[in-house]
């Protein structure tokens, strides 16, 4: 077995065979081809692709510098999670993706590939299973670089209604990591998702989510702290509402959100002990966006998000989390182009805080996702995020942080993806000099050996550059090899 203990060893080993004991009892009828989206485990998680149909989507697992989805808000995080995996929507017609001409690599449509699911009456299940083992050459992201061996079982299911009208999904996601050496670097996180569309008359309908999660914070994010006894966890709670109203050209999107984030303590390698208390939040959004479709895939748009952040630890004398801000965005989002579509938007943010010791935040707010298809086979996906951030730094509470991220699917057999991306963020502190910046190489290769088995493979490497600070630059390299079994 080499360094991984028996005892570690079997602990992954049991849940493996409880995930799969538990979906065996339920596989009675097959439904017809689906697409559902493996999750790939593992310590360096990359965006989960979209799939081929709605009714098939995926939870991304997606992480930046910040440990959150490109330059997103905390509290769209998890939501995103939601909808990276659905096809990018062209004004207020979905693309076609049962095409072969028009559609992305990672959404083609695979029946020969792609597992059956289960049938339980009105929903469609599916359920998968992935083991990924690798090697971290940097575990504690510092200058004096330590390297482990590591493993991760996941377990998820999914369920998504197949009315005609209205929609409802749920999805559960769990998973166990354990490393050979450091002990202390692995955990149990899981996910618990649902979600609900309650369509009323034409295009106008209601959406409802609602998460909740446990998180284990990578140690290289930008904004944690690097010398604790043991990565930071958090639980998080979302609950999001939205209004849709449609008419003629017209699309209008109202929406609350309500997010309650809760961290665990730890402490610092010598053993002091670490509060975190003043990090936990609540948070309150709402959103309204109005979009007017210039053609049939086109959509010009403007969003308004009001942000209103309370701590739940004040301590006198210190900065404290409260702000209330806005942020405005304008741009263009369905198909740019015949062969590219997204979203790209621009605007302004400001955060008001109420501590006196902490500056005021304007400045500019980016939002932008597009996919180009040169070719059949390939698939050039470009994003750009600027948002705020909360840091763990209880003296340095907030950054700003900008982030650009390239990515190549290429298709070299029907049964074999290639991928290769790239990812630059820097975050500019506001209360200090210090600027961190992030650069980040990677590649893989997914290979569908039959429609139930898939095998990846990741390699990234990544250094880390921090001015106006203490915390030590490093490099890392992470490799990973994984395969998943879907029902």
């Amino acid at each position: 077995m080499g360094k991984f203990g028996q005892t570690r060893w079997a602990g992954l080993s049991v849940v493996a065979a409880g995930l799969m004991a538990g979906v065996a009892d339920a596989q009675t009828t097959q439904t017809p081809p689906s697409d559902p989206q493996v999750v790939v485990p593992g310590r360096t998680p990359e965006p989960a692709p979209p799939t081929a149909q709605e009714g098939q989507a995926g939870v991304s697992t997606e992480t930046t510098a910040d440990g959150t989805a490109p330059g997103l808000n905390d509290v769209n995080r998890a939501l995103a999670e939601q909808r990276e995996a659905e096809p990018i929507q062209t004004g207020l017609i979905p693309i076609d993706s049962t095409r072969f001409l028009g559609t992305t690599v990672r959404g083609r449509s695979r029946p020969e590939f792609t597992a059956p699911g289960l049938r339980a009456g009105s929903f469609r299940i599916y359920p998968t299973v992935g083991l990924d083992l690798g090697y971290d050459a940097n575990v504690f992201a510092t200058s004096n670089a330590l390297g482990d061996a590591f493993g991760t079982v996941t377990g998820t299911v999914r369920a998504r209604s197949d009315w005609n009208r209205h929609q409802l999904g749920l999805d559960a996601r769990l998973s166990q990591s354990e490393y050979a050496t450091y002990g202390t670097e692995g955990g149990t996180e899981y996910r618990l998702a649902g979600s609900g569309r309650l369509d009323i008359v034409g295009r106008n309908a209601l959406e409802a989510v609602a998460v909740r999660q446990r998180v284990i914070v990578d140690r290289a994010n930008i904004g944690e702290i690097p010398n604790t006894e043991r990565p930071l966890r958090y639980d998080e709670t979302i609950g999001s509402l939205t209004g849709i109203v449609g008419e003629g050209r017209l699309l209008g999107r109202v929406g609350a959100t309500y997010t309650r984030r809760s961290y665990e303590d730890n402490a610092l390698i010598d053993g002091t002990p670490l509060a975190l208390g003043f990090r936990d939040a609540d948070r309150w959004e709402l959103r309204a966006d109005v979009g007017y479709q210039l053609r049939a895939a086109q959509t010009v748009f403007s969003s308004v998000t009001l942000d209103r952040r309370r701590g739940s630890a004040p301590v006198a004398g210190l900065p404290t989390v409260d702000s209330d801000g806005a942020q405005i965005l304008v741009g263009v989002r369905g198909e740019l182009s015949p062969l590219i579509r997204g979203q790209l938007a621009a605007g302004v943010l400001h955060q008001n805080f109420r501590s006196p010791l902490v500056r005021d935040v304007t400045g500019l707010a980016l939002s932008s996702r597009v996919e180009w298809l040169p070719t059949e086979l390939t698939t050039v996906t470009v994003s750009g995020e600027r948002s705020l951030q909360t840091s763990a730094l209880r003296d340095d509470l907030n950054y700003i942080i900008t982030s650009f991220d390239l990515r190549v699917d290429h298709e070299l057999l029907r049964n074999l993806l290639l991928l290769a991306q790239a990812r630059y963020a820097t975050a500019d502190y506001r209360s200090s000099t210090r600027v961190d910046e992030l650069y980040s190489i990677g590649s893989g290769a997914d290979y569908f050996i039959s429609r139930n088995i898939r095998s990846t493979l990741r390699l990234t490497a990544s250094k880390r550059t921090s001015s106006g600070s203490i915390r030590p630059n490093f490099n890392d390299f992470v490799a990973t090899v994984g395969a998943s079994y879907a029902f």
